[in-house]
């Protein structure tokens, strides 16, 4: 990840949590998922990469229901293009959004291990989408 080799900081702390799990497991003895779960830095870093550098241009979405977004009516059935690149670096939901900050995703790393432990939240989809008409 280029990203590491620009952050040398980020790149020792996931280094550090790396080997702290390595130390732990017989030599040859694989990773197990509950390895993979106390890689939270790691993940938070892999999360950030992607907010940063999407791995894809676009997506496109049908829309399931007639609403208006911006003073625009979008009919039920239009295709719509989805760009990453913008939504993630969106100062409103991604504060200082060029800045490479893996600390951004701790709440939301919490949040997945809430789920986790309440069979309830598995079923919950948390989606902070702002639609307004101007």
């Amino acid at each position: 990840m280029m990203m590491l080799v620009d952050h040398p900081d980020v790149y020792q702390k996931v280094l550090k949590e790396q080997l702290e799990i390595a130390e732990g497991k017989s030599q040859g003895e694989l990773l197990t998922w509950d390895d993979l779960r106390k890689m939270k830095y790691s993940w938070n870093v892999a999360c950030e990469v992607l907010r940063m550098r999407p791995p894809t241009v676009g997506a496109f979405r049908v829309a399931k229901t007639t609403f208006t977004y911006a003073g625009f009516t979008i009919p039920k059935g239009w295709k719509l293009h989805y760009i990453p690149h913008y939504t993630q670096r969106n100062a409103e939901y991604f504060p200082n959004p060029e800045k490479f900050e893996p600390s951004r995703f701790d709440e939301a790393h919490e949040m997945a291990e809430n789920m986790q432990k309440e069979p309830k939240m598995r079923a919950a989809t948390v989606v902070n989408l702002k639609v307004t008409s101007q």
